[in-house]
């Protein structure tokens, strides 16, 4: 998500450091870097955004009690 930063990470192909989105699990980085089944791409389009301009977050639109069977609620659900 949007204003959450970063933290350090090394790539297994390349033994390179970097940084991935501070809310990234290690399953996902796992997912992406060591069994290539997803990407930065996919894990980006699951991660949308629900602050507004000034960056506070609209209640209930991170875990989907706004909709229940909307996909961010499902995302949130297999997450947590």
């Amino acid at each position: 998500m949007k204003g959450l930063g970063e933290r350090w990470m090394r790539d297994p192909d390349t033994d390179q450091g970097g940084s991935v989105p501070s809310d990234m699990t290690y399953k996902e980085w796992k997912e992406i870097y060591v069994d290539k089944t997803s990407t930065m791409e996919d894990w980006q389009a699951k991660h949308v955004d629900f602050s507004d301009e000034s960056g506070i977050i609209i209640s209930g639109g991170v875990t989907g009690a706004l909709d229940p069977d909307c996909i961010e609620a499902s995302v949130h659900a297999d997450r947590y």
